[in-house]
């Protein structure tokens, strides 16, 4: 591993992937983007982050997500998350990296 950081510790499963890098931890739980982000014990976020969806001035719950780990090593991690827009042929899918440094890219995509 280079640099001063720790490896990654994951745990996933079902739809919940919560990791622990260089003293912060992000928690994704039936969601495409994280839900919760702390710093040692400090909450970061004042809520969990949103993404929402309108359809016809209506708004879509995302429902029936499928998550999957793809890669995992001490320096990174990678998942895709899929979810459905609730009443909607539209599919949303999310490909995230979290690196060892606590960076995150996520990568989204509409599917009608």
């Amino acid at each position: 591993m280079k640099g001063p950081w720790t490896p990654i510790v994951l745990n996933a499963q079902d739809n919940y992937v919560k990791a622990r890098v260089w003293g912060r931890e992000y928690l994704y739980d039936h969601a495409v983007l994280p839900v919760s982000i702390k710093s040692g014990e400090e909450e970061l976020l004042n809520g969990p982050i949103a993404l929402n969806a309108y359809f016809d001035g209506k708004k879509a719950g995302w429902t029936d997500f499928f998550t999957v780990v793809q890669e995992q090593d001490e320096e990174h991690i990678s998942f895709s998350v899929a979810a459905r827009a609730q009443e909607e042929n539209v599919i949303l899918n999310a490909r995230v990296r979290l690196d060892a440094d606590g960076f995150i890219w996520t990568d989204l995509a509409l599917i009608p």
